[in-house]
């Protein structure tokens, strides 16, 4: 079914479908969202020979534009035809190896959002820790109270990966910290201080050559939690000391503020009021939101895919991004711990 609607898709773009519907989209304005850039078993990443593919594409089909730059046109109501910005998250090392590289060559600019605690060497992205906890485990099956049996097989690995991240995902940030410690020890995994390969990050004289090449840095927070789980108080402290961080390092302080995880539940009223305060000039999400100077703190990002057809597809607008005024009323995003 799929090499079906491959196939269509690629029939839409051979007889000028896709180009009509870039047409006919070509006043909205989109931000793609990358993470890794990189072809590892087990490891989720987009491989470079398909990242670099579709960089080709956008060169010719799209008028890609630093989001520093989309963000003033969108206050000015100046955005112009076919805009499209690029934006990254986290800090993996492979973006210095697989992504710039690949970047420059096409002469794209893009903006890469870095969890300063993870390029100072001091933690792990937790669902890299949680891979790399179940990559090294001897123990093939085992359970958890409450969530059931577990199966550390090749070929369910990855299953086993998303089962307990989902539940990772509804934990506070230090009960997810323990949960995984506490399933280290349970298959005998001794969790190295800084991450190892794949999981390493940049160092800050990568990111300051990258920077003098033209990249633009922003903030992912220090440590990367949940941030509505947070109180207002250490909301402000995740957005304002990696902030400081990068202005330490890189000489320029950051514009853009991306919020781990990224989904609607994951911010609230606090998050925005702190980037506001914090002079932070927008902020971005994981979901596919409306671009508007209304919602500079929540402006949507379109997710990648491996699939060049699709990615074609989704570039082509036929998935209308949603205004987020409503939903966020009605999800009732306000902090439930300003008294913590």
């Amino acid at each position: 079914m799929t090499a079906l609607k491959d196939s269509i898709i690629e029939l839409i773009d051979a007889t000028g479908g896709l180009a009509l519907l870039r047409f006919l989209t070509r006043n909205r304005p989109r931000i793609l969202m990358y993470h890794r850039v990189i072809d590892e078993p087990f490891v989720a990443g987009l491989a470079p020979e398909r990242f670099s593919q579709q960089m080709e594409y956008i060169a010719q089909k799209f008028r890609v534009i630093p989001i520093n730059q989309l963000v003033e046109e969108l206050t000015n109501g100046k955005v112009k035809p076919y805009t499209l910005a690029l934006t990254f998250d986290d800090g993996h090392a492979d973006f210095y190896t697989n992504t710039w590289p690949v970047l420059r060559n096409f002469q794209l600019p893009a903006s890469l959002y870095v969890t300063t605690g993870f390029i100072d060497q001091k933690l792990w992205l937790w669902p890299d820790l949680l891979r790399y906890v179940l990559l090294k485990t001897d123990t093939q099956q085992f359970t958890l109270d409450q969530l059931g049996t577990f199966s550390t097989a090749q070929n369910d690995l990855i299953g086993t990966w998303s089962l307990l991240g989902d539940h990772c995902l509804t934990l506070d940030d230090p009960v997810r910290r323990g949960f995984i410690q506490d399933l280290a020890q349970q298959l005998n995994v001794t969790i190295p201080a800084a991450p190892e390969a794949p999981f390493t990050s940049l160092s800050w004289s990568q990111l300051r050559e990258m920077h003098k090449q033209g990249l633009d840095i922003g903030s992912h927070t220090v440590s990367h939690p949940i941030l509505s789980k947070l109180s207002a108080a250490e909301i402000n402290e995740e957005l304002h000391f990696s902030a400081l961080r990068i202005t330490e390092e890189i000489g320029k302080y950051p514009l853009g503020i991306c919020y781990p995880n990224g989904l609607l539940k994951d911010v609230n009223e606090n998050v925005f009021q702190s980037a506001r305060q914090l002079n932070y000039r927008y902020g971005l999400l994981a979901c596919n939101a409306t671009l508007s100077a209304v919602d500079l703190f929540s402006l949507g990002r379109i997710a990648t895919t491996q699939n060049i057809s699709r990615f074609k597809w989704l570039l082509g607008g036929i998935h209308k991004p949603q205004p987020l005024g409503e939903t966020l009323q009605k999800n009732n995003l306000t902090s439930t711990h300003d008294s913590e």
